[in-house]
């Protein structure tokens, strides 16, 4: 009798290392144990402690999974080759948000916007064109793709679409050789005429003294400072420190060093 509740006892502890006490049920899973399947939705078990809820306590006090503990198996398996596969695991998320950043990206640099056509007629202009250009020579193959943002009216979005595919095809891009497709976004961006009024804008509107553009050479001339009606330092002259042989040269404009 003792030999065969040793027996027993050898066999329950040897199938127990192995596959995680074989010869009892498991409730937690609809496979058989120690089944293939079995064992692969053990596979997914997060390794470490689990927490528990213990006489009105909670054990560990950190932040665990309460889920199931891993087999035998699979808890050697964790800590002998910690922290592989783990370090892996987490390269490979980090490097999927920046995947997803990356793809958002290209999306935009490959849309085509409301102000790349135009107003009327939902033709491309000639921004519209040039942006196509980019997209078709100079956008990574994988990343190539041509995104047209939508109006939420059936009728434009056609007229835009036949649009797009007819400039394609005059830059000798066959139909579906490059995917075409609508989003519903925000307009990021400006027209280039809108860029150059408000830099117009900027220019006429600068107060006194005004430093004119870079004309491409340096200003030769010595001569006394000329007050502006302002009270301001003429532009385009050398003034020499009083007192002084130090001179400040600077194209453009100049003022007394201090």
């Amino acid at each position: 009798m003792c030999k065969l509740l040793l027996l027993a006892s050898l066999l329950f502890t040897v199938t127990g290392c192995s596959s995680g006490f074989l010869l009892m049920g498991d409730s937690t899973s609809s496979h058989r144990r120690g089944s293939d399947a079995w064992w692969r939705e053990k596979a997914a078990i997060t390794p470490g402690v689990k927490q528990q809820y213990w006489r009105g306590k909670i054990w560990p006090a950190v932040p665990r999974g309460s889920g199931p503990e891993q087999p035998l198996t699979h808890i050697y398996h964790s800590q002998h080759y910690w922290p592989t596969p783990y370090t892996d695991q987490d390269e490979q998320s980090v490097a999927a948000i920046c995947e997803a950043f990356a793809s958002r990206g290209w999306e935009d640099q490959t849309t085509l916007y409301h102000h790349h056509f135009d107003t009327g007629t939902d033709q491309l202009n000639r921004a519209g064109l040039r942006h196509l250009e980019y997209v078709i020579e100079t956008v990574p193959q994988d990343r190539k793709r041509v995104y047209v943002q939508a109006t939420r009216n059936l009728d434009r979005d056609l007229r835009r679409e036949q649009s797009v595919r007819l400039a394609m095809l005059q830059q000798r891009v066959a139909d579906g050789e490059i995917p075409l497709a609508f989003r519903n976004c925000s307009e990021t961006g400006r027209p280039a005429a809108e860029v150059e009024s408000i830099r117009s804008q900027y220019l006429t509107s600068t107060p006194l003294p005004r430093i004119p553009l870079p004309s491409g050479g340096r200003s030769g001339a010595t001569g006394s400072a000329t007050p502006s009606s302002g009270g301001n330092m003429g532009i385009g002259t050398n003034i020499s420190q009083t007192g002084g042989s130090n001179l400040i040269d600077t194209p453009g404009a100049t003022v007394p060093a201090r």
